[in-house]
């Protein structure tokens, strides 16, 4: 993958996998810049947005994962429920219940 992001960085995909790698290894700050990156690249990709904030979950940055799940709810309502169901968040100024 980081070959592929030296010679065409405008490929989401290979950010997300590096992302990815970064998460499986344990470096969810790594992996934060990587889905960030991803999800600039392609802003309707629910899966970047979806690692992202779980990385950000990771790293306990909760109003991070509450911008991102507000963020796809504007195009992915199926993608926000799940995030709120694994993170237990509701969206940034949402009502709490």
């Amino acid at each position: 993958f980081q070959r592929v992001v030296a010679l065409r960085p405008g490929i989401d995909r290979a950010w997300f996998g590096m992302g990815m790698i970064h998460r499986e290894q344990g470096d969810n700050h790594k992996a934060v810049e990587m889905f960030k990156k991803a999800a600039e690249l392609q802003p309707m990709n629910p899966r970047a947005f979806h690692e992202l904030a779980m990385a950000h979950y990771a790293l306990n940055n909760l109003d991070q994962v509450r911008k991102i799940i507000k963020r796809v709810s504007e195009f992915d309502p199926k993608m926000t429920q799940q995030l709120m169901r694994e993170t237990g968040q509701l969206p940034e100024g949402a009502p709490r219940p």
